[in-house]
């Protein structure tokens, strides 16, 4: 039998809320920090796993794949090599050919350099390439070009500050009803404490905040976590987000033999699903009151120049890319921080002190008053 560790956490609106609002925003506006190459020549090696004969690290990354915890694969990569290291996803053929290596670091002005310097950090096609027959038009996987800087130009007013107070809104809404849930369960139970499954929580929360925000479209996941079931009833998403990751840890070549190919049963499944809830959210809003409060309107306007509209095919795309971008990440970041606030009490004790002075200071959180924390 394994040891348990049981950790515990204090939460209030005010933290839960502030923590999800700066997530989510956070989220959908940040890619990566694994950063793709091609092979170069390098006067000082990068350290780095050495991996197998001609597959390289891939076997090594599916097997955490399977359990999505790629995650603590790179950390592990990043703690046994230090801040900066390479990972070889092929190696051993003639020439390189279907060479290709990825960069992973932790350190934090290398990854604001690749995050905001786009003349010297590039994105290539191979990203891109893992989302095709799923969906090819996602921001945060096109080459750097003008299709990019298009669709970038098009997707910035979407951060304005007022889709921001939107989304602050939504939030709070959202948060809101996920503590008066827990708070109905801790009365009726008489219990002082309550023992819940975070990620699967905030997991639902995020998937209506998003579903809200990008397309006002309510998903109901987190009625659905009211009623005692699992999962936000969109795994699919979670599918597709794995065989695009499996993807690009994979050579292309490889693809049709690991059930990655476009035409292969895992994926027409997903992009079946996929078509599915974009329809869904199409015919919703073409019911509703024109709104480019969120993300779906935006894409459909039109200002001025018809030339500049989205195709059907980029407006799925970055609808989808919103989900991507914005739901298991929120999810899997604010459970990492409730985890390291619950093994750290004496930071979750100033944590709660400074948030309280500030809110009795100011009476509640909104976009407008962020600064002041």
């Amino acid at each position: 039998m394994s040891d348990t560790t049981v950790t515990t956490l204090s939460l209030t609106p005010g933290i839960l809320g502030l923590a999800v609002f700066l997530t989510v925003i956070s989220a959908v506006g940040v890619t990566f920090a694994v950063i793709g190459a091609y092979p170069c020549v390098a006067s000082n090696p990068i350290p780095g796993p050495q991996g197998y004969f001609i597959v390289g690290e891939v076997p090594e990354i599916r097997r955490y794949s399977k359990e999505s915890k790629t995650f603590e694969y790179f950390e592990k990569v990043v703690r046994e090599y230090g801040s900066i290291a390479e990972v070889k996803l092929v190696t051993g053929l003639p020439f390189q050919l279907f060479y290709s290596r990825l960069f992973v670091t932790n350190d934090k002005e290398l990854v604001h350099l690749a995050l905001t310097d786009s003349e010297k950090f590039k994105r290539g096609r191979k990203f891109h390439d893992s989302t095709i027959g799923i969906a090819e038009n996602l921001l945060f996987a096109l080459p750097s070009g003008d299709t990019w800087k298009r669709h970038r130009k098009f997707l910035q007013p979407a951060f304005a500050p007022a889709q921001l107070r939107f989304a602050g809104k939504i939030i709070t809404d959202r948060i809101g009803m996920l503590l008066d849930f827990w708070e109905t369960r801790m009365n009726g139970e008489q219990q002082k404490n309550l023992v819940v499954d975070f990620h699967d929580a905030l997991t639902c929360v995020a998937m209506d905040i998003i579903g809200l925000i990008a397309f006002s479209h309510d998903f109901n996941s987190l009625n659905a976590y009211f009623r005692g079931n699992e999962g936000t009833g969109h795994e699919m998403l979670i599918e597709a987000m794995k065989v695009i990751a499996q993807r690009n840890a994979s050579p292309k070549f490889a693809w049709p033999f690991l059930g990655l190919s476009s035409a292969g049963e895992r994926v027409t499944k997903i992009r079946r699903y996929l078509d599915k809830l974009f329809d869904q959210i199409i015919a919703e809003k073409k019911n509703q009151p024109a709104n480019t409060n969120d993300l779906l309107g935006r894409l459909l306007d039109v200002d001025g120049d018809e030339r500049q509209k989205f195709t059907d095919k980029e407006i799925f795309g970055e609808a989808i890319a919103f989900i991507f971008a914005g739901h298991e990440t929120t999810a899997n970041t604010l459970t990492f921080t409730a985890l390291e606030l619950s093994r750290n009490p004496q930071i979750q004790k100033r944590l709660k002190e400074e948030i309280k002075s500030v809110i009795e200071r100011i009476g509640s959180v909104s976009v407008e008053n962020l600064s002041e924390f």
